[in-house]
Formats: structure tokens, C-alpha cells, sequence
């Protein structure tokens, strides 16, 4: 479910990410906030089926490691992913700008109108 690689900072998620191993991220981010990195990377692109939890999930770790003056940056997320971390306007925090074009374009659309 989590690989984490410590000297690169990066997590790969895979399979499924529901109600029934959330916890699982949930004891990975206790780890990484034992680590020195501040900057972490999660790949996401084999995660298979996430459901309400999972999204919760994830949610909880972005605020986690925020509060402990840590970031995390999601990359390949599928599109019903995608639409739903947007919904809960979470896609400008955890998806990075440059490689995610949902978020540069509400980014620059902000800019703008600031």
C-alpha cells in the first residue's frame, strides 16, 4: 500500500486507499514526521480504487504534515482524484503548479483578480 523512500522523500501509494487501511497512511505520516525531510513527493498514480476515507485520508495528512512544518506534493493523480481534491479546494495545496494544469490556471486566474 505505502513505500517510502527517506533519502529522496517520496511515498508511492498503490492499490486501494479506502476506510479499511486508511490508517496505514495515517501511521506512514506519524514516520515521516520522525524523519529531517520537510518536503515530500507521493505518487499516486497506482492507487487503484479511493474511496470517501481515503480522500479524508489524505486530507489529514496534508494538514498533519503542514502543522509540523512539513509539505507534501501529490503527482499523478487519476481525473475522478483529480475532481475530487478540487472540490474540496485542496488541488492548490497539494498538487504542484507546474506539472498540474488545473492548479497553474486557478493559480494565474488568482494572481489576476489579487
Amino acid at each position: 500500500m505505502v513505500a517510502v523512500d527517506y533519502r529522496l522523500g517520496r511515498l508511492q501509494l498503490t492499490g486501494r486507499l479506502d476506510g479499511g487501511n486508511a490508517h496505514l497512511l495515517h501511521d506512514t505520516i506519524s514516520a515521516l514526521l520522525l524523519s529531517d525531510c520537510d518536503r515530500w513527493t507521493a505518487d499516486i498514480t497506482a492507487l487503484a480504487v479511493v474511496d470517501h476515507a481515503g480522500i479524508k485520508a489524505i486530507g489529514t495528512a496534508y494538514r498533519r504534515l503542514l502543522r509540523n512544518g512539513r509539505r507534501i506534493t501529490l503527482r499523478g493523480a487519476s481525473p475522478a482524484m483529480d475532481q475530487a481534491l478540487t472540490r474540496l479546494r485542496l488541488d492548490r495545496h497539494l498538487f504542484d503548479p507546474a506539472s498540474h494544469p488545473t492548479t497553474a490556471s486557478s493559480t494565474r486566474a488568482g494572481a489576476r483578480t489579487a
